[in-house]
């Protein structure tokens, strides 16, 4: 029997190696570069970086015993290693994408095709103006109605797009950005992100296992945030959602306020935030601080100055990389201008009365994004604020 299989990911790539040593088998992929669909990878030869990227899956997990027999055999050439509990990630040369080129090992494999819909015929189908006893559509919901549309199978194929809790089907995109930061900036690997943009996070230098002074990662946004910034993928580059996009993915700062430490400060700035007044602002300053408010824009402080400066009065929190105080701009006590440290500045503790801190970078994701403001302010002069939001924990 011939056997035209649409899709050349992971699904189709499996269905092919199960069924090639009965049949005649030929897959039609998509891919420009290499088969894979979303176990793709940017190689070394493309980027000029050291090492793969896993753009957008990141690792393989095993969930039946007939995969978990490719993956084993994968594992055992070298194309994929351990990785956590019951988890396997690519090799720095290929990255997670050497699994699927490895699956397609021994298939006849059609790249850069894009397969019109069309009818079946008497006893076969015809794919590609090449006829086939039987295909296999290992493909998304939506491109599976459109290669059906025209056959018997057309009103079974029909793809109903609801929410995700709902019993239609439901079409799920993500936005992946790569981007690349100084090593040692943040020390993580792989890491789920609770947060309405990012959902994942990962280092592909630390999980591939290849060295350089910068290291590259991939964010994974959520569903929420693709869906409320949806625009066709093909017509993406150069637009105002795709600014938008990376501006939010890159620059979501999460702070910890400590009102155990400057209960005053705290309610003052918080105030700020809640009556919109950061919103439209920037970061302006980069040295050993990033230094944000409204200095520069054209809003006015309606709160005035900080009546008392609380360095002394309570238990003190010291200026250490990744801590949040108020800048003396106006003032001794200061007033709506304050800065993250990006190092350590103890020394900020003592001086003019001391800088008071009220607030801690929230996680090493926060403070990953915070070196990167650092980075683009001293390239570009400022970084924008577009919106600062109190959240309840």
């Amino acid at each position: 029997m011939r056997v035209g299989i649409i899709g050349g990911g992971i699904s189709g790539l499996a269905a092919g190696r199960g069924l090639v040593e009965n049949h005649d088998v030929v897959v039609f992929d998509t891919g420009k570069r290499r088969v894979g669909g979303r176990c793709a990878s940017r190689l070394p030869f493309e980027t000029g970086w050291g090492g793969a990227v896993d753009h957008a899956a990141q690792f393989v997990k095993v969930s039946t015993p007939r995969f978990a027999a490719h993956v084993e055999e994968a594992v055992s050439r070298g194309v994929l290693r351990p990785y956590g509990a019951g988890s396997y990630v690519g090799t720095a040369e290929l990255g997670i994408s050497g699994f699927a080129t490895d699956l397609a090992s021994g298939l006849d494999v059609r790249g850069d095709a894009w397969i019109p819909p069309n009818g079946g015929l008497r006893g076969g189908w015809l794919v590609d103006g090449e006829p086939f006893d039987a295909v296999v559509i290992a493909h998304n919901g939506k491109c599976a109605e459109r290669l059906g549309k025209r056959t018997s199978l057309g009103p079974l194929l029909r793809a109903r797009f609801g929410r995700v809790d709902s019993k239609r089907l439901s079409l799920n995109s993500v936005y992946s950005l790569l981007f690349e930061v100084p090593a040692g900036t943040v020390d993580v690997d792989v890491r789920y992100v609770e947060d309405e943009v990012l959902a994942f996070l990962s280092n592909n230098n630390l999980k591939l296992g290849w060295e350089a002074r910068y290291h590259v990662f991939t964010a994974l946004s959520t569903g929420d945030f693709a869906r409320r910034n949806k625009h066709p993928q093909e017509a993406l580059q150069g637009t105002e959602t795709e600014t938008r996009v990376v501006e939010e993915m890159l620059r979501v700062v999460r702070l910890k306020l400590r009102p155990d430490a400057a209960p005053e400060t705290v309610k003052f700035i918080s105030r700020a935030v809640a009556s919109g007044l950061y919103d439209g602002t920037s970061f302006y300053r980069s040295d050993f601080v990033i230094q944000c408010g409204i200095h520069g824009s054209t809003k006015t402080n309606p709160f005035g100055s900080l009546p008392v400066n609380e360095t002394k009065l309570h238990a003190q929190l010291s200026n250490v990389r990744g801590t949040c105080a108020i800048a003396h701009f106006e003032g001794d006590n200061g007033s709506t201008e304050f800065f993250i440290n990006i190092s350590a500045n103890q020394h900020l503790d003592d001086v003019w009365g001391g800088y008071c801190v009220f607030a801690e970078v929230a996680d090493d994701d926060a403070m990953m994004v915070c070196s990167r403001i650092s980075g683009d302010v001293k390239d570009h002069g400022a970084v924008a604020i577009h919106k600062a939001t109190l959240v309840e924990e």
